[in-house]
């Protein structure tokens, strides 16, 4: 049987793993347990496809020191927007 990384908090099954360098903890609203299985698998099957983590490209933004770092044309154009939503809502 397959061992899925779900387990029963208070009245409900949660999902509890690693993608990369990331955990990731989602209730899955059932205490039913096959149910909750079933749940887990469907994430876990959009969360595989979806991220391809050798493809994501980050750029990095320190406001309080002044630091702002891209690789690449792609990367420095995100971060100018980025940039542009931060300075709209006043951060």
């Amino acid at each position: 049987m397959l061992k899925l990384p779900v387990y029963l908090r208070g009245s409900s099954y949660y999902l509890h793993t690693r993608v990369g360098s990331k955990q990731i903890k989602k209730s899955l609203h059932t205490a039913c347990k096959d149910t909750a299985r079933i749940k887990a698998l469907h994430i876990l099957g959009a969360i595989t496809v979806a991220v391809d983590l050798s493809k994501i490209r980050k750029f990095n933004i320190d406001l309080e020191k002044g630091v702002f770092q891209s690789d690449g044309e792609d990367d420095h154009r995100r971060m100018m927007e980025t940039l542009g939503a931060i300075d709209r809502i006043g951060v």
